[in-house]
């Protein structure tokens, strides 16, 4: 009896650990014995942590600091284990390492297979993943003069009751809105006067503090719009713990269901977990 309580418990754990990785991730294992990956990590101390630091009245400068500490300290002990797992893997192999704190995560290069099944068995470990990875839409200009707004393209602010807001006088000053794309191009008649400069960008590949630029032209021509969207036509929750920290943060998201607008077919439900 005991020896098939042991095998029962040794099956349990096996499920477990393969259940954390994705099954896109298993068939890159199976095909090519190595796979790109992004692990992810419990996240829930962190938040406790900053809640547990925060004093009343904080204001919203204290509470994204309160935040950013307790999210970097807990990447950085969670995440041990797996640096050292990594440790003698990336002096050995082509295997290249990134990690981000606000989502607790770690990106890596050509895992091979008992990388993963090490890193999936560790207790600390969410969830493994294949790299999420976005085309950017055709960006495309029309010299034609713009025409004139009418009240049929203002349904949604209508639909939003914003004109409620505004009889109150509550029209969204000294509220800063921001973008995730290709790059923006300060210059941009609509932006040149009114671009926040301090702390106003940043630029995770180059890393320089030079002038904000758009080589692509996507991100300059999406803003106009305030609103997210994945450009994904399927069911994916590798932001989701991105986004928690943002309303943590005071930061508020806005998704598009879908880029068709009214004449879409069908609706795309962009989020199917409720907001914690």
């Amino acid at each position: 009896m005991l020896q098939y309580r042991f095998m029962a418990l040794a099956a349990t754990a096996a499920t477990v650990v393969t259940a954390k990785i994705s099954v896109q991730v298993h068939r890159n294992l199976e095909i090519a014995k190595q796979s790109n990956i992004v692990v992810n990590f419990h996240s829930d101390e962190a938040l406790a942590t900053h809640r547990r630091r925060l004093k009343g009245g904080a204001s919203r400068t204290e509470t994204i600091e309160s935040l950013v500490d307790s999210l970097k300290e807990h990447t950085t002990k969670s995440q041990a284990s797996v640096k050292s797992l990594l440790a003698n893997q990336v002096e050995s192999t082509a295997v290249e390492v990134a990690t981000t704190w606000i989502q607790c995560s770690m990106y890596i290069d050509n895992a091979p297979t008992d990388l993963v099944q090490k890193i999936a068995s560790l207790p600390e470990v969410k969830s493994i993943y294949e790299p999420v990875v976005m085309a950017l839409g055709e960006t495309k200009s029309d010299d034609k003069p713009a025409s004139p707004v009418n009240d049929n393209s203002k349904w949604g602010i209508k639909k939003i009751q914003a004109p409620a807001l505004w009889a109150k006088a509550i029209k969204g000053d000294g509220i800063n809105v921001a973008n995730i794309d290709t790059g923006v191009r300060y210059t941009h008649e609509s932006l040149e006067s009114n671009w926040r400069r301090e702390y106003g960008w940043f630029n995770p590949y180059s890393k320089t503090k030079q002038l904000p630029s758009d080589t692509d032209g996507h991100g300059t021509h999406a803003p106009h719009v305030i609103n997210g969207s994945f450009g994904e036509h399927r069911t994916d929750f590798f932001l989701q713990d991105t986004i928690t920290m943002w309303r943590e943060a005071g930061i508020i998201p806005v998704f598009a269901s879908g880029n068709k607008g009214l004449k879409a077919v069908r609706i795309q439900v962009i989020l199917l977990r409720p907001l914690k």
